[in-house]
């Protein structure tokens, strides 16, 4: 998921279309929040 959120820019038709069909989220991709950063110190 957090792969497809970071290429939504790149390529937002695609990347909505796996959302939304094959993970089956009901909140377009355009719409969810970014990926959260872990810090590894």
């Amino acid at each position: 998921k957090n792969s497809l959120k970071l290429l939504h820019p790149f390529m937002p038709f695609v990347t909505e279309e796996i959302w939304t069909n094959q993970l089956e989220e009901k909140t377009p991709l355009a719409i969810s929040p970014w990926p959260e950063i872990v810090s590894s110190a």
